[in-house]
């Protein structure tokens, strides 16, 4: 089960964390309720058992940057499924989240034009229903992202909408004088056109659909329902705690709630079409607090929180901003429902890529790998990462190609509609061909990472207990299931460090190279190196503070 629970070893955090979750919870208005006699108030909608019980490793796929099939210079669909092997045979992956496929105007496909199409750019509905057929052969679940939050602005529905204030089309989206400014907390995100403004939270050009109209709301099941009848496993939801957003809705509107309400019923329609099916949420918060609420309709959400302490910790070469975070969230989900799944991850397509972030510390990108797959739930690989790609700001250069091969055409042309020139890094990096053929390749760490993550049984479905262990510069925790027991540590620091520790008997699982035992209860750890190691539950004593 990849259900996590939170056991922990110092009873003093629980007055801690409480306090912290009062201080960190945003505040909500509750104003009375308005007539909205259509919304059904949901219970939460269990988790998808299939990602529950057999998805430990996701693997993000930007399309268009990912692989070339027909040599024109523009990742497409026929290339992903061209390279299936790679992602179900090299990596073994168990799942894939594809970057929007929708038609748009744009490379990155945000602004969709037609939820029910495929963008000529990239491919064709055959293509896209090929791929899903042959991922399905190669055990592989495939996720949508799926924008639900705004559409482009030359989609036919604003085209009509924007045309004439009796357009049919005209309530689907979000329209105001602003005569009675005041009413909102700012006119940051309102844009004039044709008599009156719209809201757009991103860019003008992505006008917000309006979530209290009945007919949208409807429209977006039949979206996902399409989709999940095509073979689509579930959905990335972009955006989700902006689809009642600040500045769109009157003050007083509890935009938390309402965000929370619309996930429950949506959840539970793609819950009726397909129960296996699974949704995950972007919710980009420092707040773990806040993000909790949303597992009440999601089966997981990225944990940024996490995502941000790992890269905090390993800049400072300390444990204790990690521990706190994970405390914090997994109380804080906790709190909300004991079922859900987390999803712990580096970076994604809209930020810096992890070594930009490291100052291109190899040993430290090589440590925060360690740490995300020994975490519990799922494990997210950002396409790229896997290979040591570079990349900072502005957006299309943490987008770039994918490097196959070294001589590789499409790689070295970096053509990609928008995407920005390889950088010097990039160019000089070794491909996956290259990188199989070397042992020591970062490619066959992240290989060998994810069959421990997947071949223990602590790893993929266990609990997660933290240590409170004397020294900052450890990171310490246990992983634990129904038949194994592992103790995981993390040296973060640049130093070798001493775990000492009454622990019992014990097997080493991964990184015997990186340890100099001293004896039975004392280790010597090298920096920035891992070690797991098999223990027995009743031998485990570990310090409490």
């Amino acid at each position: 089960m990849k259900k996590i629970k939170l056991v922990l070893l110092s009873l003093l955090l629980v007055f801690t964390l409480t306090a912290c979750k009062e201080e960190e919870t945003p505040p909500v208005d509750e104003p009375d309720e308005p007539d909205m006699s259509w919304k059904i108030e949901y219970d939460m909608v269990d988790v998808s058992p299939y990602f529950e019980e057999n998805v430990d490793v996701c693997y993000q796929i930007f399309p268009i940057s990912y692989a070339d099939s027909n040599g024109d210079g523009y990742g497409d669909i026929k290339g992903i499924t061209e390279n299936i092997t790679y992602l179900s045979e090299t990596l073994n992956v168990d799942c894939i989240w594809l970057n929007p496929v929708n038609p748009s105007p744009t490379y990155h496909k945000y602004d969709v034009l037609d939820y029910y199409g495929i963008d000529a750019q990239l491919g064709t509905m055959e293509d896209y229903e090929e791929l899903l057929n042959v991922a399905e052969e190669h055990g592989i679940k495939v996720l949508m992202d799926l924008v639900v939050n705004h559409t482009s602005f030359d989609h036919p529905w604003f085209v009509n909408a924007r045309s004439s204030k009796e357009s049919d089309y005209r309530d689907w989206y979000i329209w105001n004088d602003l005569t009675d400014k005041e009413k909102y907390p700012s006119s940051d995100g309102w844009y004039f056109n044709n008599g009156e403004y719209y809201y757009a939270s991103f860019w003008d050009r992505m006008p917000e659909l309006n979530m209290d109209n009945p007919e949208v709301r409807e429209e977006m099941k039949n979206i996902a329902t399409f989709w999940l009848e095509k073979g689509v496993d579930g959905f990335r939801i972009d955006a989700a705690k902006h689809l009642y957003d600040l500045n769109e809705y009157p003050r007083g509107t509890n935009l938390l709630k309402e965000n929370r309400l619309f996930f429950r019923e949506f959840n539970d329609h793609i819950k009726s079409v397909n129960p296996d099916s699974f949704m995950v949420g972007e919710i980009w918060s420092e707040s773990s607090s806040f993000i909790g609420y949303f597992y009440e309709g999601m089966d997981s959400t990225f944990n940024f929180p996490v995502a941000e302490a790992i890269m905090d910790g390993l800049l400072g070469g300390t444990s204790g901003e990690i521990i706190d975070t994970l405390e914090e969230s997994m109380v804080e989900y906790g709190a909300v429902r004991d079922d859900y799944i987390d999803s712990f991850f580096l970076t994604n397509h809209d930020q810096n890529r992890i070594l930009d972030t490291l100052s291109y510390d190899l040993d430290k990108m090589m440590l925060a790998a360690h740490i995300n797959f020994t975490m519990p739930g799922i494990s997210w690989i950002y396409y790229g990462e896997e290979l040591g790609m570079t990349g900072m700001k502005p957006d299309e250069s943490i987008r770039q190609p994918f490097k196959w091969s070294e001589d590789s055409v499409y790689n070295a042309t970096g053509k990609t509609g928008g995407i920005a020139n390889w950088n010097t890094r990039n160019v000089e990096l070794d491909g996956v061909e290259e990188q199989l053929l070397n042992e020591e390749s970062l490619l066959n760490m992240y290989i060998d990472l994810i069959t421990l993550k997947k071949e223990n049984s602590a790893l993929s479905d266990g609990v997660l207990r933290l240590v409170e262990y004397d020294g900052s510069r450890l990171l310490v925790f246990i992983r634990e299931s129904n038949d194994q027991t592992l103790l995981v540590i993390h040296n973060m620091s640049q130093v070798a460090q001493t775990f000492t520790e009454n622990i019992g008997g014990f097997e080493v699982v991964y990184g015997l190279e990186n340890i100099n035992i001293v004896d039975q209860d004392t280790m010597m750890i090298d920096p920035l190196e891992t070690l797991v190691i098999e223990i027995s539950d009743e031998d485990v004593v570990i310090s409490q503070e």
